[in-house]
């Protein structure tokens, strides 16, 4: 537990990982949004819209998670929104369904990088 305390997040390399994943990922264009045609996207008062706050506490829940098997861990735009999609399942029942449009293959652009040094 005292190693995982001790993680830090280096910007830097986080940095290097994100542009050469987006290097990778050619011309693709990836568009994410919150509700299919018809729907409306929900808010909350306090957190905001359903999507954008599942979107950003999935990304950050899977940081803190991340075991760092690889050199870096890289949450593709599509994995994040996938997650987003499960949990609004439970919130929204099924009022707001979130669409993605994808090239059909990867690899996807990066929504989120991992990448640790140990440090105090």
């Amino acid at each position: 537990m005292l190693a995982k305390a001790a993680r830090r997040f280096d910007p830097d390399e986080c940095r290097k990982y994100y542009d050469k994943r987006i290097e990778e990922c050619g011309d693709a264009l990836v568009v994410m949004y919150a509700c299919s045609l018809g729907e409306k996207a929900g808010d909350d008062d306090q957190k905001g819209g359903y999507y954008s706050y599942n979107l950003l506490t999935a990304s950050k829940e899977w940081a803190e998670a991340s075991t760092l098997q690889a050199e870096s861990d890289i949450l593709s735009v599509v994995t994040a929104h996938r997650e987003v999609e499960r949990r609004l399942e439970g919130i929204s029942g099924r009022r707001q369904t979130p669409h993605i449009e994808k090239p059909r293959t990867g690899p996807y652009h990066p929504f989120c990088v991992a990448e640790f040094f140990q440090g105090m």
